[in-house]
């Protein structure tokens, strides 16, 4: 299988990467053709959810109106270093920082158990699978509580789930990893934190949660928003790929 597998990239025409650690990886594969990267493409925020509906979404999740709120969308696996984002809920003494989580996948239960065991189980919110088209929400509430987006990845090939979280306003907190360097400048357009470093993850948290802080913040996401429209949204990412085919027939 592996002979195989090496052969597709020997073999193309030409390759498309979503991210320039995919490009690099094709090219340890051996390509000769041109590599392209082309990310993936996001759609841009629907109209601004109204109060009525982030009240209703804060009600069923059981939050209170001052809960600021730490928001993970991405599959319960171990690649996206939820542990650690949970363990950095517990360093966090302030009890009005709650952790909703987005997704499905097989590491729910130890999860849970790790919530329980390090005495936050009661500031975690496992939500379970949320429709893409629902995500946004979810993304309006975090931001409109003060929160932030969080998921501290072991591996990422791009990462739609942060430029979504760039695309509300929301600051995020990603490592350096796979192509997630493509969009954010620590300082810039989001903030980095260490792999595996669950105090590295609260601090990044607490620093952008500060009131002190939240002119620098507000620069940030409006940086990163502005990235995110100009370089990924759909039409810009169609025309990539239209000269790309063009190219080739």
């Amino acid at each position: 299988v592996q002979q195989w597998f090496g052969q597709i990239f020997l073999l193309a025409d030409r390759i498309q990467a979503i991210s320039n650690y995919l490009a690099r990886w094709a090219k340890d594969m051996g390509v000769k053709r041109p590599v392209d990267v082309v990310p993936n493409g996001i759609e841009l925020p629907s109209p601004a959810s109204d109060g009525n509906e982030i009240s209703r979404l804060r009600i069923e999740l059981n939050l209170l109106p001052e809960d600021k709120i730490i928001l993970s969308t991405s599959r319960l696996v171990q690649k996206n270093g939820l542990p650690d984002l949970i363990s950095a809920l517990a360093k966090m003494a302030d009890r009005r920082i709650k952790l909703v989580l987005c997704g499905e996948g097989g590491d729910r239960k130890e999860l849970e158990e790790l919530a329980e065991h390090l005495g936050v189980s009661d500031r975690v919110r496992f939500v379970g699978f949320v429709p893409p088209a629902e995500l946004s929400l979810y993304y309006s509430l975090a931001r409109a509580s003060g929160g932030v987006f969080c998921r501290p990845s072991i591996s990422e090939g791009l990462g739609n789930s942060f430029l979504e979280a760039m695309a509300y306003n929301l600051p995020v907190i990603g490592t350096a990893v796979g192509g997630i360097p493509d969009f954010l400048t620590d300082g810039a357009t989001g903030w980095f934190c260490k792999i595996n470093d669950p105090k590295s993850i609260a601090d990044k948290a607490a620093f952008i949660m500060a009131a002190e802080n939240q002119a620098t913040v507000e620069g940030v996401t409006a940086a990163a928003a502005k990235l995110v429209e100009e370089r990924f949204q759909w039409d810009s990412v169609a025309e990539r790929m239209r000269v790309i085919f063009d190219e080739l027939i």
